[in-house]
């Protein structure tokens, strides 16, 4: 650590040079007296810490946020010095670093992607959930709006975001040769498998089969690469 004494327009005292010591931390060592803090005894060191956390401190022209204080020493009378550890107010490099990160993990096969975006069928169901979670996104608008800031509630609006709704889950249900009503049978046979009672019922929905569920729901239903060429037939119920 450098013996540099620095002074601040933020803070009394004087401070070593910010030296960085890894993963953007920065320390310092601040010399001041008593008179600077409302806290100063080391046996108060927590709320010490507590009352710098957050605080800004500048040196140098640069900002540092304060992320802790520690090692509060009393010395020659009532001078103080503490050992702040800091990080420099919107360092661009904290972003660069995280997309860094996230960048090393993000799946880079877009030939594969386009592979399978490729068929009608997979173009269909794209279409079909986009669409699906963009109304209802627009109905999550309007409740949001209602419950905090206090806008009316639009029931008819309402029923018209399910209507588009129900015209986008028509899109992918015919793409994969189905229909509502075998969407509507599957639902209840799961429900059946899962409610052995015949109602919501506590321990039935914390303790779910899952396996079981699954073949509720595949008893009768044929996945689409299973069925051969679609057909109007083939959206029957069976």
């Amino acid at each position: 650590m450098t013996s540099s004494r620095l002074t601040s327009p933020t803070w009394k005292g004087s401070f070593s040079e910010p030296q960085c010591t890894g993963d953007d931390i920065y320390e310092t060592v601040w010399t001041f007296t008593d008179r600077h803090l409302p806290v100063v005894e080391p046996e108060m060191i927590k709320e010490f810490s507590s009352y710098l956390e957050g605080k800004t401190l500048e040196l140098l022209g640069e900002e540092y946020d304060i992320l802790e204080a520690t090692e509060l020493r009393r010395f020659a009378g009532s001078e103080l010095s503490a050992l702040l550890l800091l990080r420099k107010k919107d360092d661009p490099r904290m972003y660069v670093d995280y997309l860094t990160e996230v960048l090393k993990t993000e799946n880079n096969d877009f030939a594969g992607m386009r592979s399978r975006l490729q068929s009608e069928k997979m173009l269909r169901i794209a279409h079909s959930i986009c669409g699906i979670a963009n109304e209802a996104g627009e109905l999550m608008e309007q409740f949001k709006k209602h419950v905090f800031y206090g806008a009316e509630f639009d029931f008819v609006n309402m029923l018209e975001e399910f209507g588009d709704m129900l015209w986008f889950m028509g899109i992918g249900i015919d793409a994969v040769g189905s229909s509502f009503d075998e969407v509507q049978n599957m639902n209840v046979r799961k429900l059946r498998a899962r409610y052995k009672k015949g109602h919501w019922d506590k321990d039935d929905a914390a303790h779910r089969d899952k396996e079981q569920e699954r073949q509720a729901l595949q008893s009768g239903f044929n996945p689409p690469d299973q069925m051969g060429p679609w057909t109007p037939d083939s959206k029957r119920f069976k």
